[in-house]
């Protein structure tokens, strides 16, 4: 096997690598967004592609900025408002 062959292969694998990782952060974040919205009466999601962060929001004014830190999905910073809004 010459060096640039080697050199393709492995390229490839690491191709391949990337996108495995892609597919399985995809997936976590499909797992936490049904976690959330089933057991945290979330109301607003959304995930911040420049910084790598998703934002939670529940219908009682908490929001919490989740970040993935060593593969586990931790709370960055919580925000809770109480919202009161009149709706006449």
């Amino acid at each position: 096997m010459t060096h640039n062959s080697l050199l393709l292969c492995v390229a490839e694998l690491l191709r391949f690598i990337f996108k495995l990782c892609n597919a399985i952060l995809c997936y976590i974040k499909f797992l936490v967004a049904i976690y959330l919205f089933v057991v945290a009466s979330v109301t607003v999601l959304a995930w911040n592609e420049k910084h790598k962060k998703l934002t939670s929001g529940d219908a009682n004014g908490l929001i919490i900025v989740w970040v993935i830190v060593k593969g586990n999905l931790t709370a960055d910073s919580i925000s809770a408002r109480r919202l009161e809004v009149d709706r006449k």
